[in-house]
Parts: structure tokens; C-alpha cells; sequence
């Protein structure tokens, strides 16, 4: 068990945040700004957590981490609306607490720290609308197959065949899914790193999973597609065969849309027609209670998206099919 070293983590935090709150102090423009009586060094300022925790407190915000990942958006607004002021108060707040005990300040009322009357109500409703932008994972990582001799697919077979019928040939059993040579055997596919999406002309959807093995493998890029109903890899269809035009391809933590409702994506699956996905502020789904949700992606509105840091979409209509190693390789040398 790995066990984290907190303090270190605190002390990396701050080290962090001085460092990018000085990069500010430097190449941040404020030639433009209409405050005139603020000096340039206190533009940029740092908070403590403890001062955030407490103005939060004092100003009625519920902080609930398990809820959603807005919470990192609530302090946000929380630091942006405190003044020195607010530092000032309750750093001399915290040294009468010492001499006087922990109930002496509830005398002030949480009316003296609020900036305005009305600021709980307004930060509430700004983070309502907050559009959580997640940075997608293009990068290709992950094991090319399962590498542990006990989930060799060979040895499972042979076993559970022998325990139905001794008398039965092996061989003659179906592999339903995809599968990779590995030693005297064959093993499980490691992950599917993404999919990729063609479209046929009525609109439907078909996906052919991609996984890291194809992406270094020295064979072409695979070009069979998930069927709707379960029957073994190499009954799959093809879409080359079938002549359906390439749209996108779905990474994880990619911005899709399915019928119009925005999600971010968990996975796609590898032996059926579906899609899991994440609600935008990785709050649970009302209907199943939980954080991921599946989705049939054959006959729906698919839509993929571009998202920027500061959370601006654009949809993206159509991409081109990237290659592996061994195709780029082919067309570097044509």
C-alpha cells in the first residue's frame, strides 16, 4: 500500500502557487484595468485554505467533494471574493480565538464578513452554470494484453471444455472475443485506447474499437466493427466491406453528445454496441445513481466536441482516420 505524505503534498501546493502567482506578477498586463488605486503587487494575491475554508463557512457555502466537481469552482469564486480585509479579520479573529476560546467570535454574525448581502445566492447561481473542461487523453498508454498466465484464453478454454465434454475438440469452440497471441497461448486484449466511428448514410453509427496493440502493431489499422448482437471476432462485419465513411474518433474524457445532452467519455466497450459515459460536472445519474451511465450508440445522434480550458465547445463534423506505426511508416516511405 502506498501511503501519501501529506505535509509534503501542502508544502508542494504552495510552492506551486507562489510560483505561479509571481509568473503573473510578471507577464500579466493590468495596463487596462479600470481599478486605478490598487498597486501592482497586490493584484496578484494569495489565499491560505484556511482563510477560504472559513469565509466559506461564514458566508453559508456548502463545500460537498462526493457531490460533484464543482466544488473546485466554489472556492474559486470564494478567493476571488475576499479582500485583504477578509485576511486582516480573520487572522486577527484566529488570535483572539486562541486567547478567548472557540465560541467568542459567533458575536459578529456572519453578516460583518460577507463583501455583500447577497453573496451566497450569487456565488450559488454561478456555479450552477459552470461548464467543467477536462483535458482529453490522446496519448496512447496501456498494456498491449493481458500478461497474467491465468487469464490466458487458451487455458480457459481448454479447461472449461474438458469439464462439459472430455470427448470435445477444442479447437471447434468459438472465440467470441478479440485476441492476441501470447506465448504457447492466447491472451485478453489490453485496453481499447479509442474508437473509432463511421457513419452510413442513414445516420447510424458503427464503431471499431481500437486498442494499443493495433496502435504499434506492423498490420494496418483493424476494420471490423462491434455488431449489436454478440457473436465472435471474426464474424464481426467490416466496415470497408460494407463501404461506411469514417466520421471521428472517441478518446476517453472526449465531449460527445448523444441526442442532444453532453457527456464526457468514460469508455467504449469491446464486446457490445454501447457507450459509457460521465455527466459534465461528474455528478451521479438521478436514474441509476451512479457516476457512469451506458448508452446504445447505434441509432443516435452522435456529435463529437472540441473544449478549451475556459470551457468554449466546438463541434467537430468530421476528422481524418489516424493511422499506426506501421501506416505512417508506409506513407513516410511513398
Amino acid at each position: 500500500m502506498i501511503r501519501r505524505n501529506l505535509s509534503r503534498d501542502l508544502n508542494d501546493t504552495r510552492y506551486a502557487a507562489r510560483h505561479i502567482a509571481d509568473y503573473l506578477r510578471k507577464y500579466f498586463d493590468f495596463s487596462n484595468s479600470k481599478r486605478d488605486d490598487i498597486n501592482e503587487v497586490s493584484r496578484i494575491q494569495l489565499r491560505s485554505g484556511g482563510v477560504t475554508g472559513f469565509l466559506r463557512h461564514m458566508w453559508g457555502l456548502d463545500k460537498i467533494r462526493e457531490e460533484n466537481d464543482l466544488h473546485h469552482g466554489l472556492d474559486a469564486l470564494v478567493i476571488a471574493c475576499s479582500t485583504t480585509g477578509h485576511v486582516y479579520l480573520v487572522s486577527n479573529l484566529a488570535k483572539e480565538i486562541e486567547r478567548k476560546g472557540k465560541n467568542w467570535y459567533k458575536h459578529f454574525g456572519r453578516d460583518k464578513f460577507k463583501p455583500w448581502i447577497t453573496i451566497r445566492e450569487d456565488i450559488e447561481n454561478v456555479v450552477k452554470n459552470i461548464f467543467v473542461s477536462r483535458m482529453q487523453r490522446h496519448t496512447v498508454t496501456g498494456a498491449a494484453h493481458d500478461e497474467n498466465p491465468e487469464s490466458l484464453v487458451e487455458k480457459r478454454r481448454i479447461k472449461k471444455a474438458k469439464r462439459k465434454n472430455n470427448k470435445k475438440i477444442v479447437d471447434s469452440i468459438p472465440i467470441k472475443n478479440r485476441i492476441i497471441k501470447f506465448n504457447k497461448g492466447y491472451a485478453e486484449m489490453g485496453d481499447i485506447v479509442r474508437a473509432d466511428v463511421f457513419v452510413d448514410e442513414k445516420g447510424k453509427n458503427y464503431v471499431v474499437p481500437i486498442y494499443s496493440v493495433d496502435i504499434f502493431s506492423n498490420k494496418i489499422l483493424p476494420d471490423k466493427y462491434l455488431r449489436i448482437s454478440a457473436s465472435p471476432y471474426d464474424e464481426w462485419p467490416s466496415v470497408k466491406e460494407d463501404d461506411i465513411e469514417f466520421k471521428f474518433s472517441i478518446f476517453k474524457d472526449d465531449l460527445i453528445s448523444i441526442d442532444g445532452s453532453m457527456y464526457y467519455v468514460d469508455f467504449v466497450g469491446g464486446t457490445r454496441s454501447n457507450i459509457s459515459v460521465r455527466n459534465i460536472d461528474g455528478s451521479n445519474f438521478e436514474s441509476t445513481n451512479s457516476r457512469e451511465r451506458e448508452f446504445g450508440y447505434r441509432n443516435v445522434e452522435l456529435k463529437k466536441y472540441s473544449v478549451d480550458m475556459l470551457g468554449t465547445t466546438k463541434e467537430i463534423k468530421q476528422e481524418k482516420r489516424l493511422g499506426n506505426r506501421f501506416e505512417n511508416k508506409k506513407m513516410a516511405q511513398s
